[in-house]
C-alpha cells in the first residue's frame, strides 16, 4: 500500500564454519606372533620366527613416536598370550581406545588421520569352502569355528575403527584375507564405514597369494614378508618418510626376489587411496 513504511532487507546471516586444528596422528599396533600352537595338527607345527617378527614390528612402530606420530600405543600377544580370547580382548581395548580419541579430536576442534596397524604372523588355514583363519595360540583344528580367529569375525570388528586400518598378515595363504575380511559386510555397510568418519582408507597387506606357503629365512631371522617390511623401514634415507604405497611396493618386490617368485604378496585396498605416511626416518 502506498502508506506502509518501507523496510530494508536484511542481509543473510553469515554462515559459520568451524575451522579444525590439524594435529599429528597417533598410531595404535596390534602385534600378534605364534610361533608355538597348543594343538600342532598334521603339516602344522611349531614356526621359528613368527614371535621374533611381532616384536621387530612392535619395535619399528614405537620408534614412530615423535616422528611419523604424535603418540604410539601397542599391544604386544606372542605365542601363549595370543589366544583368541587375548586378541579380541587387545582388538576391544584398541576399538575403545581409538572412539575416546576421536571424540577428543571432536570436541577440541582438532582434525587428524589416526592410524592403526594389526599385525598377524603365525600359521594360516584355508578350509575347505573358503574361509580363511589365522592360528591363534589355542585354535584346534577339530573345533575351527570355536577356536579360531577368524577373518570374518575379525574383519567386522576392525572395518568400523574411526581410523585409517593397515592390516599386515603374515601367514600362509594369507591372500584370502583381504576377501574374507569384508565378506560378511553388504557393499553399501562397507563403504558407508569407510567414508562415514574423515573418508578413512583401509589396506590389507598379506604375505602369500591365495595358495602359497609363507617361507621364514634363517639368515634373516623372519619370514621373507616381515623382512621385506622391516627392510623398507630401516633402508629409508634419512629424513624421509614411507608412506603405506611406498611400503608395499618396495615390500613386495624384495620377496618376489628374495623367494625367486615362489612367493608373491597380495594387497587389497579399500576406500581413500594409500598415500599415508606410516614411518619417518
Amino acid at each position: 500500500a502506498s502508506g506502509a513504511p518501507s523496510v530494508a532487507a536484511k542481509a543473510p546471516a553469515p554462515v559459520t564454519r568451524t575451522a579444525f586444528k590439524h594435529i599429528k596422528p597417533n598410531l595404535y599396533v596390534l602385534a600378534v606372533g605364534v610361533s608355538a600352537i597348543k594343538h600342532p595338527s598334521g603339516a602344522y607345527k611349531n614356526l621359528q620366527y613368527a614371535a621374533a617378527d611381532a616384536v621387530a614390528l612392535r619395535e619399528a612402530f614405537e620408534s614412530q613416536q615423535g616422528r611419523a606420530f604424535e603418540k604410539v600405543t601397542t599391544w604386544e600377544l606372542l605365542n601363549s598370550k595370543a589366544t583368541l580370547a587375548g586378541i579380541n580382548a587387545a582388538l576391544r581395548e584398541i576399538d575403545l581406545a581409538v572412539r575416546i580419541r576421536d571424540q577428543q579430536k571432536r570436541e577440541a576442534g582438532e582434525f587428524a588421520r589416526d592410524v592403526t596397524v594389526v599385525f598377524l604372523a603365525g600359521h594360516g588355514v584355508q578350509t575347505s569352502d573358503d574361509r580363511f583363519y589365522f592360528w591363534n595360540h589355542d585354535f584346534d583344528m577339530k573345533d575351527r569355528e570355536g577356536t579360531g580367529l577368524s577373518f570374518l569375525d575379525l574383519g567386522n570388528l576392525v572395518t568400523a575403527f574411526p581410523t585409517e586400518l593397515l592390516l599386515l598378515i603374515d601367514a600362509c595363504h594369507a591372500g584370502m584375507a583381504g576377501a574374507a575380511g569384508i565378506a560378511n559386510i553388504r557393499p553399501e555397510e562397507l563403504f558407508k564405514r569407510l567414508v562415514d568418519i574423515n573418508e578413512r582408507a583401509q589396506t590389507i597387506f598379506s604375505a602369500t597369494q591365495k595358495n602359497e606357503i609363507a617361507i621364514e629365512h634363517e639368515p634373516f631371522g623372519h619370514g621373507f614378508f616381515t623382512q621385506g617390511l622391516l627392510k623398507t623401514f630401516r633402508s629409508n634415507p634419512a629424513g624421509s618418510e614411507v608412506s603405506v604405497l611406498q611400503l608395499v611396493d618396495a615390500t613386495m618386490n624384495a620377496v618376489k626376489i628374495w623367494s625367486s617368485n615362489k612367493q608373491i604378496p597380495s594387497v587389497r585396498v579399500y576406500g581413500d587411496l594409500f598415500r599415508w605416511i606410516v614411518f619417518r626416518s
